[in-house]
């Protein structure tokens, strides 16, 4: 942390909580570099200076930025209260930044974070093994649980063929389709693990399966267990690897996923419906008219998240769900 002790006098004093704090500290420590180079505090630079240290940050998320420069914003005015600095113009304000970030992180980059069904099957093609293609798609329909518990502990048995639903181990009963039901009759098929795709006589011996009554099969163990966490996070990164799309992690597969299932619950009963009716039409004021339908489909999917942040999540980009 650059001009440590004059930053740990703002954290005892500021006005966040401690779990703040501890990511303010993160997003202090993250630009010192910066800081080291110029030789001189955050608070001192000038407009070519920020928007090179929030380059150097290299964030893919413009939420993460604006974030950020919020804390520097406060710290910058702490600053100003200490006699610090003099300029009344606080560079970190979103007005000031907002350019800045959009510019790091244009609207062209951002958009493969939000795709449609189609795009995610084509991302399903590029995966090699099965069993990572099922992982991808279980994600997509919202099976996931924490510490992908739901993922899991997922077998063949509590897939209901004929209604296409999944019973989760956490009691939650999914909707699926047909792929999702084929890809998991295929992983649990397999004999080994082929993150590559080749065909080595090799596989069956060193990636073979263990027997469990689970999906998704461990190698080379004794124990028939369910994956482990950090084995499900491998997979996830050869996933985002082969798919080409670093915005495609577990967060973004998922939330994807949701905006899918909340066009299709939507389509059951209007026909044609798009995103953007969905979100933004309105009946007057803030009232929207399809918010109480929205927000039931959300929690079926198993999300938190609330109708109003996700309209305003997606308020840019409603058009790539066309």
């Amino acid at each position: 942390m650059y001009n440590k002790e004059q930053k740990l006098r703002y954290l005892e004093q500021c006005k966040y909580e401690d779990t703040t704090i501890e990511s303010i500290k993160v997003c202090f420590s993250s630009v010192a570099d910066v800081e080291h180079f110029y030789e001189k505090d955050l608070s001192e630079f000038v407009q070519p200076q920020i928007e090179d240290m929030l380059r150097k940050v290299n964030s893919r998320s413009r939420g993460y930025l604006t974030s950020m420069c919020i804390f520097f914003a406060d710290y910058y005015n702490w600053c100003l209260s200490e006699g610090l600095v003099t300029d009344v113009i606080n560079r970190y304000d979103v007005l000031q930044t907002k350019l800045i970030i959009e510019n790091i992180i244009p609207i062209e980059r951002l958009r493969e974070k939000y795709f449609n069904k189609e795009e995610m099957l084509k991302y399903i093609d590029k995966i090699y093994d099965v069993t990572n293609k099922f992982i991808a798609y279980a994600l997509y329909w919202g099976i996931k649980g924490d510490s992908y518990k739901e993922l899991i502990h997922l077998r063949l048995e509590d897939i209901n063929r004929k209604e296409k639903t999944v019973k989760l181990i956490t009691g939650r009963t999914m909707r699926v389709d047909d792929l999702f039901i084929e890809l998991a009759k295929e992983a649990e098929l397999a004999d080994y693990y082929n993150a590559d795709g080749s065909t080595s006589l090799d596989k069956l011996i060193y990636y073979g399966y263990v027997d469990t009554e689970y999906i998704l099969r461990p190698m080379n163990r004794n124990e028939p267990q369910p994956l482990t966490l950090n084995m499900v996070q491998n997979r996830l990164k050869i996933i985002k690897e082969q798919s080409e799309n670093d915005y495609l992690t577990t967060t973004t597969i998922y939330k994807n996923g949701l905006i899918n299932y909340i066009l299709e619950r939507h389509r059951e009963t209007k026909y044609d419906i798009d995103l953007e009716a969905i979100l933004l039409d309105k009946v007057h004021g803030k009232l929207y008219t399809y918010d109480k339908e929205t927000e039931i489909y959300i929690e079926e999917f198993g999300s938190l998240i609330k109708v109003r942040m996700l309209r305003q999540e997606l308020e840019d980009f409603v058009d790539c769900f066309k």
